[in-house]
């Protein structure tokens, strides 16, 4: 009788955990939205349409690799992220010194600026 008072009383309880964890889908969805969104911008949008326009369908194959790359990279960079504390500039500084995170932050940076300015001179193009 034991047993049985134990069992109803723990259902109810794994239950209430379950609707306390659960998170809305937009929550759940977190950086990755932010991070679509600056990678799929105009300006790539407008590329992509051009070179399709152009090329026709004999590029497919370099638009497969990209998004291999791209979740490659994507997936990497969130597991480093999860199992540290710090940032992965802060791990190079740790491990191979100051110069190289301040060369690999250097140039990650000079590297989005430009991608961004591109998308938005191709955009201007464009119009």
């Amino acid at each position: 009788m034991d047993d049985e008072n134990s069992k109803t009383e723990q259902a109810p309880d794994s239950g209430a955990t379950e609707a306390k964890t659960a998170t809305p889908f937009w929550k759940q969805l977190g950086p990755g939205l932010i991070t679509a969104a600056v990678v799929i911008g105009p300006g790539s949008i407008t590329i992509a349409s051009k070179v399709g326009a152009k090329m026709g369908p004999d590029l497919v194959w370099a638009l497969v690799l990209a998004g291999v790359f791209m979740m490659l990279f994507t997936s990497m960079a969130a597991r480093i992220g999860v199992l540290n504390e710090v940032s992965a500039l802060t791990l190079m500084t740790r491990h191979y010194g100051r110069w190289l995170a301040v060369a690999c932050g250097a140039l990650s940076f000079t590297v989005a600026a430009a991608f961004q300015s591109c998308n938005y001179f191709d955009c201007a193009r464009a119009l």
